[in-house]
This record gives C-alpha cells, sequence and structure tokens, in this order.
C-alpha cells in the first residue's frame, strides 16, 4: 500500500500542496481502496451522519461553553489546586 501512494505523495510535492491537503488525499486513498465496492454507499451515508453529529455537538458545546465562561472556569478550577491546597 505504501509504495502505491508514493507516486500521490511526490505528485502533491510537485505541485506544491499543503502538507496536509497531501495527507489528508492520502487518508482518503486509503480508505477508499480498502472499502468493499459493496459498502460504498453505506459507509460515505455513515461518515456524513457521523460529522454532521460531530458538527452539532461542537456547535452545542460552543453555545453553551463560550470562552469567556470557560476561561473563568478554568481558572476557577486551577484556584482550587494551590500549592497550600490540601487536596
Amino acid at each position: 500500500m505504501q509504495k502505491s501512494l508514493s507516486p500521490l505523495f511526490a505528485l502533491c510535492y510537485a505541485k506544491s500542496v499543503s502538507k496536509e491537503t497531501a495527507k489528508s488525499l492520502v487518508v482518503l486513498c486509503i480508505v477508499l481502496f480498502s472499502t468493499p465496492i459493496e459498502t460504498y454507499m453505506s459507509y460515505a451515508l455513515n461518515r456524513i451522519f457521523d460529522t454532521a453529529i460531530g458538527v452539532i455537538a461542537a456547535l452545542l458545546v460552543n453555545y453553551f461553553l463560550p470562552r469567556p465562561r470557560v476561561v473563568s472556569l478554568w481558572e476557577g478550577f486551577k484556584g482550587s489546586f494551590r500549592k497550600d491546597s490540601k487536596v
């Protein structure tokens, strides 16, 4: 598998594609080559569904825990473990 993806890496670097993009293309190829043809559609739909759940969860976390609130919670948490604390 590694030898077959080496030309893809070489092409990406020759075209000045970012390293992240090149790595994501390699992961895509590995997933496509390792997934049986019969399950392409169900695999793709499951990935879309999983990604949608992840996006919704991230949006809910950002909505209910905005940055100022998280920072104040973190500062309070750090303050509870001072060196003079017996915890």
